[in-house]
């Protein structure tokens, strides 16, 4: 018989006692006032799991399950914001768990003003309990809402005062746990989309088609511009990259549905787009693996690791500058227009794959990737330069891009299964290539002057980078072998030769 209301207009506990029957009185037994702020990752991983996030008046965070239990709670150090900054307990195993490498930051702010009151006969005993909560939204107007909790055995007196508070002009609302409460308040969840929707149809046309999907994908990438100015996680910066880089490899895998002077136009700018970040993200990567690296090395090798992290920090500092000076210069915004106004204008079909069927163009493609990466697979061997293994690398994520940007076109469960086989090579060829990558950096962070202690520790981790490369590369036959296996070949030439019967018909 539990009742929570809404009312129409604030409501005080005199406002509640003016309702009653004249056999019951109303007593408040506790009342509190605290300022909350909800706190989560920019898309609202914590929200999205069930949970609420919580820092009470600037100082305890507490994490509350929808059920309206608090799991955990922690009392962080100022600025903190993410996970491992919290100290040692399950507050901070938990939202490594939601968040993983996300910050969390205060979204919403609300004054929160909860009375429990207490219903009493002539008898003076409890009939019916009441929680009167006043919310104040930090930005907005107060609201008055109620939950009432009858006693069992006191049917008829919780029924006389529920008629009594009807004179109140208030609406049932579902239980007011603290997520309710925060609902009611008025926080509005807008949660930035990570991947871009086409609604893509199998008989559009190929060319307009293409320039709408590398629409949405730089409009996707720009939702990341101020948190990756602001600095606020590393994945600001990631985000913005992957979505820039799928328009690139889309552009890149359907050129010839456009003009030659549109295609090369989107390249160029395309490509400054991408490659502005580059330093910044890979400087991240190691920042991230800071504690990897720290467990390669012996402990006699560690101690130069500490300077060497200092200066990888100031490195990625001086980037993160350069990046964000780019952002915020107007030749960006004109770079940015520039882009729009190409994907904007009019299709011109100048060429025949322009005004080609779009899955049947897809599926073309798809086909003609999936046997190219067979192929130079299977022709790798022991003397294979790394440049072609990074070639196949590439190749792989071309495809994984058309399968992740098509699949609207296909059945969702072949679509995923084909990228999970596809996953294990794009893995396999992936950490190939960043222990190169990462090689290199360190290579070039050894030389000049450098104190005794950092080239120990540089020299260790090139050592073992060198070795784990090499396991890395033993592996490629394996996943080439299994990725290019009648089984897998099987699936994928049915999902991309074969039309469906509306394709067909239509």
């Amino acid at each position: 018989m539990r009742t929570d209301w809404r009312f129409n207009r604030q409501i005080t506990p005199a406002d509640l006692a003016a309702c009653l029957p004249p056999d019951l009185f109303l007593e408040v037994s506790v009342s509190t006032e605290q300022t909350l702020n909800i706190c989560d990752s920019f898309t609202w991983l914590i929200w999205q799991a069930g949970y609420l996030l919580v820092q009470i008046e600037g100082g305890e965070l507490q994490l509350w399950h929808e059920r309206d239990q608090p799991v955990a709670r922690s009392t962080p150090g100022k600025g903190v914001r993410f996970w491992w900054q919290l100290p040692t307990g399950e507050l901070a195993e938990k939202l490594k768990k939601l968040i993983d490498m996300r910050a969390f930051l205060p979204k919403f702010g609300l004054r929160l003003t909860t009375s429990l009151l207490n219903l009493r006969n002539p008898d003076e005993k409890i009939v019916s309990r009441i929680r009167l909560f006043r919310i104040a939204p930090l930005a907005g107007s107060a609201l008055s809402l109620a939950t009432f909790l009858p006693l069992r055995g006191y049917t008829e007196d919780y029924q006389g005062c529920m008629a009594g508070f009807a004179a109140l002009e208030s609406e049932t609302v579902p239980p007011l746990t603290l997520r309710q409460l925060v609902i009611e308040a008025g926080l509005k969840m807008e949660t930035p989309s990570s991947k871009a929707e086409f609604q893509l149809q199998s008989l559009e046309l190929a060319e307009p088609a293409i320039l709408r999907m590398a629409q949405l994908l730089l409009q996707t990438a720009r939702q990341y511009e101020p948190g990756l100015v602001a600095d606020i996680d590393t994945e600001f910066v990631h985000q913005y990259r992957v979505n820039i880089r799928k328009t690139r490899s889309l552009i890149s895998l359907f050129r010839k549905t456009l003009s030659p002077r549109r295609y090369q136009q989107l390249k160029a700018e395309l490509k400054t787009l991408g490659s502005r970040t580059n330093q910044l993200r890979d400087l991240d990567v190691f920042l991230l693996e800071k504690d990897i690296y720290h467990q390669m090395l012996p402990p006699h090798l560690r101690p130069g690791l500490g300077p060497v992290f200092c200066r990888i920090s100031r490195r990625r500092a001086a980037a993160l500058k350069q990046v964000v000076s780019a952002l915020e210069h107007p030749d960006y915004e004109a770079q940015i227009e520039q882009i729009r106004l190409e994907l904007e204008g009019d299709a011109e079909f100048v060429t025949r794959q322009a005004s080609t069927p779009l899955k049947q163009l897809v599926c073309h493609k798809g086909l003609r990737l999936y046997r190219k990466i067979c192929r130079a697979g299977q022709a790798i061997t022991d003397e294979t330069p790394d440049a072609e293994i990074h070639s196949l690398r590439i190749s792989a994520k071309k495809l994984r891009y058309l399968l992740e940007l098509f699949g609207e076109l296909f059945p969702k469960p072949k679509v995923k299964e084909l990228i999970s086989h596809l996953k294990k090579i794009q893995d396999n060829l992936g950490r190939f290539n960043d222990y190169a990558v990462q090689a290199k950096f360190l290579l070039e962070l050894g030389h000049g002057r450098v104190a005794a202690a950092q080239s120990a520790s540089l020299n260790g981790i090139s050592a073992v980078l060198y070795h784990q490369q090499q396991e890395e590369r033993d592996q490629v036959f394996a996943r080439i072998a299994a990725f290019s296996s009648p089984q897998v070949s099987e699936k994928f030439e049915e999902l991309l030769t074969m039309e469906s019967k509306e394709d067909t018909e239509a």
